[in-house]
């Protein structure tokens, strides 16, 4: 991968992020809600893809430093979310939040380029 696993690993994580954000959309802390939690495969798969996802970021932090992959797998773990809310659940996307996503994916590039 030489690189790329911090990425991949917030990528995944984010990614389940979103599938938990529409699973949890009329979730109370009741005994029928929870249980409906529990029982749905979208939950399932988001800790899947969010285990796989830790678990190349862990691989990344053994081959580069902590203080370049931590921004990077948290960049990508903020930014997939909102894209995907954006594009697939209507959320309107201001000119202050697209200034902000594109902040953080000039971040991720140059701490990607060390």
């Amino acid at each position: 991968m030489n690189g790329f696993e911090g990425a991949i690993g917030g990528v995944m994580v984010g990614f389940a992020s979103f599938l938990i954000k529409t699973v949890l959309t009329g979730f109370t802390f009741s005994i029928p809600s929870v249980l409906g939690l529990i029982i749905n495969f979208t939950t399932w798969i988001s800790i899947v893809i969010g285990g796989i996802g830790f678990l190349f970021f862990q691989k990344a932090l053994h081959s580069r430093d902590v203080s370049i992959e931590t921004p990077i797998m948290a960049g990508f773990g903020i930014i997939v979310p909102v894209v995907m809310a954006i594009l697939f659940l209507g959320e309107s996307i201001a000119l202050v939040k697209a200034a902000g996503i594109s902040i953080v994916l000039l971040g991720v590039f140059l701490l990607a380029k060390k």
